[in-house]
């Protein structure tokens, strides 16, 4: 009975250590817990107290001032007053951040098959042409993971194992007969091209038709036994012609003496970089021309990096946006393309205003005539694409430039989309997240509607200097682009208010600007009762702000981020560049004949 009772107490005396240990360890959290939520709060007070000195407080409705704590949470450090100080609104401004667009891959459907680019580094055979791939860019699915060249993708004759629910699945005289191998000469898998790795049985080859696979491959292999589905030369019957490749540029006529019209200032292909510490995102450069003082804006692309991405197509949609005739004054413009084995080169026109996202920093926020002004250039450049049939889908302030006279100027055209006339819709995922439409968001087909959100977007970050939308990562901004109503600070006015409700109205087909008149409902909007149309596209209206710049060659306007930033082009791939079929940028090259000076 003693020996029990001792039992009893130890126990107890356990019980109540662990106990101990288990109050120590929550007190210990709780104690951590409640530090952490201190120093937030000091850290809140200490910024409320210099915000008040900054800034004189006006009352804004509760909601209003949560959707702003969240915009500069998310918008990261917050703008500085500074020059232009014309411009600047009574209230400073939250925070505004640059954002990347994003794009999602092309997927080509064949047989089920959902194909999209994919770039292998390593050696990998076509699982169509039974052949190896050097031009390392083939197709693969992240369900059967089957792979075949870019150019062998149309040609694959069976159903996706994945998606192939049919009796022909289930015929056992189709079903192949695998068995662990071991194999003494390097070999490839016949269904996804790589290497089959070990020293002992490294993979499975089927009894009857010799097939070798992975083991990880063998449920994803369709049962094709015995039945041949790879290319043979001569089964496959092509019809080509050979077609005479128009010329880029427009001939005249060739005569010994010299044009009245026109006069040669420089030839357009003598260009030298300049100032090695101006360069602006991305990949631009300022460069000057030999023996002139011309300055203009070159943009270069890595071959390596646009094929990999699978944006070649559209490397070349922008060149045909920047090249395309009778432009509007509000659209960058372009003076020629040419290439080098290993890079694209875009020269365009130097804007040295800067973007309205450096304005906006600057200042906090524009005074309505000044917004006004802004989106009547910017709505005119969306009213040409458009009649173009080009949905432009990137509308940023980081894409508006203000050039030396203080107009707009829209640049980036990389996300456009062609073709898009007589009700066509497109349902690509890309855009700028703060900008993204909701229809683009639901996956549902879109046309011009987008850029008409984007441009209410746009025009509420000028008017109230911050965003409409916000939220912790993209799936919260989504979310608040989908089901939440706009905010609207009381110091814009009402036309302000009416004209961003009707451009950021969710439904597409109730949006303004997206109706049969849409151009026409926007011009005779009350927000733009005092633009004269007809003037301001022929640049007759005097611009409200003109940046201020020191000589031809200040970046000033610039953000020192990357004005500091020394001209180092990083070196390419040259075994992949060696590999590269330059066939893919055919056309690229081209002379602007508009860009010809008359005298």
């Amino acid at each position: 009975r003693e020996r029990e009772r001792e039992r009893e107490r130890e126990r107890e005396r356990d019980a109540h250590r662990q106990r101990a240990r288990e109050r120590g360890r929550h007190i210990g959290l709780h104690t951590q817990t409640e530090r952490q939520r201190e120093n937030k709060k000091k850290q809140h007070s200490v910024a409320n107290r210099e915000a008040g000195k900054r800034r004189v407080e006006q009352p804004e409705a509760a909601t209003a001032a949560a959707a702003a704590t969240a915009a500069a949470s998310r918008f990261g450090r917050s703008a500085t007053t500074g020059n232009p100080a014309d411009i600047l609104a009574p209230e400073s401004a939250r925070g505004f951040a640059r954002q990347g667009a994003l794009r999602q891959k092309n997927v080509h459907e064949v047989k089920n098959h959902k194909f999209i680019a994919r770039f292998f580094k390593q050696p990998t055979f076509c699982s169509h042409l039974c052949q190896m791939s050097y031009d390392c860019l083939s197709r693969s699915l992240p369900v059967c993971c089957f792979v075949v060249h870019k150019r062998c993708h149309e040609f694959v004759t069976f159903s996706c194992p994945g998606a192939d629910k049919g009796p022909a699945s289930d015929d056992p005289r189709s079903k192949h007969k695998f068995k662990v191998h071991t194999y003494s000469s390097p070999t490839f898998c016949d269904h996804c091209g790589s290497l089959l790795y070990g020293l002992l049985h490294q993979g499975m080859k089927c009894d009857h038709c010799m097939m070798n696979i992975h083991k990880r491959c063998v449920a994803n292999v369709p049962s094709l036994c015995g039945t041949d589905h790879t290319e043979r030369r001569g089964r496959i019957y092509i019809t080509a012609k050979m077609v005479e490749e128009a010329l880029t540029v427009t001939g005249r006529d060739l005569s010994l003496s010299p044009s009245p019209e026109y006069k040669t200032i420089k030839k357009t292909n003598e260009l030298k970089l300049q100032h090695p510490a101006l360069c602006v995102p991305p990949q631009v450069m300022l460069a000057e021309r030999k023996g002139a003082e011309e300055l203009y804006a070159i943009k270069i692309l890595k071959k390596d990096v646009v094929i990999q991405d699978d944006d070649v197509e559209c490397t070349m949609v922008e060149k045909r946006v920047l090249a395309l005739s009778g432009k509007p004054p509000f659209l960058t413009h372009l003076h020629s393309c040419f290439q080098t084995m290993d890079r694209l080169y875009f020269v365009m026109e130097y804007i040295n205003g800067g973007d309205l996202m450096y304005q906006i920093q600057q200042v906090g926020k524009f005074k309505e005539p000044h917004a006004v002004f802004y989106a009547a250039e910017i709505a005119i450049g969306l009213f040409f694409l458009h009649s173009k049939g080009i949905v432009y889908r990137d509308l940023k302030l980081d894409n508006v430039m203000l050039d030396s006279e203080g107009h707009i100027k829209i640049a980036d055209f990389g996300m456009c989309k062609e073709n898009m006339l007589d009700g066509v819709t497109t349902k690509t995922f890309c855009g700028t997240p703060d900008y993204i439409a909701p229809e683009i968001i639901a996956y549902q087909p879109y046309g011009r509607s987008v850029d008409w959100w984007a441009f209410g977007v746009l025009l509420y970050e000028m008017l109230a200097g911050q965003p409409p939308f916000d939220g912790e990562d993209e799936d919260e901004l989504f979310q608040s682009i989908m089901e939440h109503h706009v905010s609207y600070p009381k110091s814009m006015s009402k036309e302000a208010v009416a004209i961003c409700k009707g451009l950021m109205t969710k439904h597409p087909g109730k949006r303004l600007g997206c109706g049969p008149e849409g151009e026409r409902d926007i011009k005779e909007h009350a927000f733009f009762r005092y633009i004269d149309w007809e003037k301001l596209e022929n640049k007759e209206v005097q611009p409200p702000f003109k940046p201020k710049s020191k000589s031809r060659r200040d970046v000033g306007n610039f953000d020192k981020e990357f004005t500091k930033m020394a001209v180092e082009l990083t070196p390419t791939d040259k075994l992949f560049i060696m590999n590269l079929d330059q066939t893919e940028f055919q056309g690229f090259s081209y002379t602007n004949p508009e860009f010809i000076i008359q005298v």
